[in-house]
């Protein structure tokens, strides 16, 4: 899948593009990460054969942590689209990627984290595989927020 800049940044400014939320409580995306994910995979290769960009958001109700998989010309969040004007204006048709993404404030300094997940084309082919590559991927971040949480709250105890 391909697209051309200009267009794809008038779709995610104008918020033309497809989109779905999940919500979920933390035990329960923490005991079975595949059942949490595999919709939000289902949906993004769905929106890939109809030539959509789109967004699937997994809220997670009872932490600060939202979970994104979006397809995207660059490594930003839909939420940076004027950075993404200002990088890729001029680009002309580029190639479109699924791009995994984290928002917690326990996951890094910028409370967030982006990785590419794969070429759009490869997501359509390999969804088994996407739903493992996503479930490896938010189980390291959770990892890493679990870790910086436990940090903060004996940090917190400490100053006590």
């Amino acid at each position: 899948m391909e697209i051309d800049v200009e267009k794809f940044i008038d779709q995610v400014t104008d918020e033309q593009f497809k989109a779905t939320n999940f919500t979920i409580k933390k035990a329960a995306l923490e005991a079975d990460l595949s059942k949490a994910f595999a919709p939000m995979v289902s949906f993004i290769a769905e929106q890939i054969q109809s030539d959509q960009i789109a967004q699937a958001r997994l809220i997670v109700e009872d932490a600060d942590t939202v979970f994104k998989l979006e397809t995207n010309v660059i490594n930003l969040p839909f939420d940076y689209v004027k950075a993404i004007s200002k990088i890729m204006s001029g680009e002309g048709v580029q190639p479109v990627n699924v791009y995994m993404i984290v928002e917690s404030p326990e996951v890094n300094r910028s409370k967030l984290r982006i990785d590419e997940t794969a070429t759009a084309d490869d997501f359509v082919a390999s969804q088994a595989q996407m739903v493992t590559k996503v479930v490896d991927w938010a189980q390291t971040q959770l990892h890493k927020i679990d870790s910086e949480d436990e940090a903060s709250e004996e940090e917190a105890d400490e100053t006590k």
